[in-house]
């Protein structure tokens, strides 16, 4: 059992980090967090020391410390997530300008450590750092394709009772869009027919990015600001590879920006999935889905403005802007398109940056 799911967050007690010397990651300072009379002994009501927890936090330390690879397995509840957050969080208060990514197989464990573990953790040391989850781009709402997608349906606004399924979908997401602050998928209450988010969701290869009358208000764009403020970053195993490819085709170091921000440690939570999600990840699909949304892709580029005249289609006046920046004009209706992957190696490359994977 994981140390939260003993206590209400709300029991926690500040701790006092007067004897942890200048964060270093020596034994004796991860034994005054993690020992009998600790700081998570304090600060966690029914926290129970345990040994196998305070031996593996050592070790992740050692590994920061020395830039090491280090793997290991450890059983339901030893408390794995906080053995290696802690020895990251006072990595990153005395490395401020160094990144740690921490890559978990499942949405659950994310969510855990990014809205539960890491604060609570904040409040017991007394000292936090900027944390950020990393998410996949087609997982934010682009507000400029909801916008085209809305100009496609000049009936959208009116009797709901009216509309096809459909178009109840789309007009259900444009509310989500008033509300949502992140923009992601997963903060969307209920479900979605197939290929609805598809048809709305950040693109590259559709992005106009400061052309993009919405760029202030981008979703994904607030998210890649936060990231590069961040000393922790929390991402799935999908997302990690991805940003491994790119950086292997692109030779791009771990120094510079690529899918993620230039990071410096890494820790894989859940290692025992990794094969399995590799191979999701670096596997071509082929569907009928796929291929209309390919098809889609090209006529979105192609168009018929662009055949004609060989120029991009001219920007809307101001007259066909409303109120909420979304256009009345009508338009064309362009269908989303999911990159499809293929990664004939996967290369892992220690380098300068330090590994750590923990499998259950």
């Amino acid at each position: 059992m994981d140390d939260l799911e003993k206590t209400d967050t709300e029991d926690l007690k500040t701790g006092n980090m007067d004897n942890i010397k200048e964060f270093d990651l020596d034994e004796s300072n991860i034994e005054d967090i993690f020992g009998p009379n600790g700081l998570l002994a304090v600060g966690l009501p029914g926290y129970e020391y345990r040994e196998a927890q305070s031996l593996m936090a050592k070790d992740v330390s050692s590994c920061y410390k020395t830039n090491s690879v280090y793997a290991v397995e450890a059983g339901t509840g030893i408390g794995k997530s906080f053995a290696y957050l802690i020895p990251a969080l006072m990595y990153a208060f005395r490395n401020p300008d160094d990144r740690t990514v921490i890559a978990t197989s499942t949405i659950n464990l994310q969510k855990q450590l990014v809205e539960k573990d890491l604060p609570t953790l904040f409040r017991v040391l007394g000292k936090s750092c900027n944390t950020a989850l990393a998410v996949g781009r087609s997982n934010y709402l682009c507000l400029n394709r909801l916008q085209n997608e809305i100009a496609s349906f000049p009936a959208l606004f009116d009797d709901e009772s009216l509309l096809k399924d459909e178009e109840k979908e789309l007009k259900r997401i444009y509310d989500f869009s008033k509300y949502t602050s992140s923009g992601l998928r997963n903060d969307y209450n209920g479900s979605l027919l197939t290929g609805a988010w598809y048809s709305v969701s950040s693109d590259p290869d559709l992005c106009r990015n400061n052309k993009c009358p919405f760029f202030t208000r981008c979703f994904y764009f607030k998210a890649k600001r936060m990231l590069s403020a961040a000393s922790i970053i929390v991402c799935n195993h999908h997302l990690l590879f991805t940003d491994s490819k790119y950086r292997y085709e692109n030779s791009t170091p771990y120094s510079s920006d690529s899918v993620l921000p230039a990071f410096d440690r890494l820790v894989i939570d859940e290692a025992h999935n990794i094969d399995r999600n590799a191979s999701s990840l670096y596997t071509e699909e082929y569907s009928s889905f796929i291929l209309r949304r390919s098809i889609g892709k090209i006529y979105a580029h192609s168009g018929k403005s662009r055949a004609e005249s060989g120029k991009d289609a001219e920007p809307l006046s101001a007259s066909e802007w409303n109120s909420d920046g979304l256009s009345s004009a009508p338009r064309k209706k362009n269908f989303g398109v999911m990159r499809g992957s293929l990664l004939e190696s996967l290369v892992v490359s220690s380098g300068d940056t330090g590994l750590v994977s923990f499998s259950d």
